[in-house]
């Protein structure tokens, strides 16, 4: 059962970083911005992405990294 929420939750999160990227694909300016301020903090979470007060940070790449640097990837 916990393999199967696994995977739903992974084909989510597929899912939501190619409509974002699609959508950033025609906005190159703020997925400009968006990959400078989401980066690895160095120790492998994102310096942009807090999970909430005293939980520290979403683990690196984050799914809006990740769907900019999709979004900013030539198409071919």
């Amino acid at each position: 059962m916990a393999r199967a929420s696994q995977a739903s939750r992974a084909t989510a999160k597929h899912s939501i970083t190619t409509e974002l990227a699609t959508f950033l694909s025609a906005q190159p300016t703020a997925t400009a911005k968006l990959l400078a301020q989401h980066v690895d903090d160095g120790h492998g979470y994102c310096r942009a992405c807090p999970l909430g007060a005293q939980h520290g940070h979403q683990v690196w790449p984050c799914t809006i990294y990740a769907a900019a640097a999709r979004a900013s990837r030539p198409e071919g």
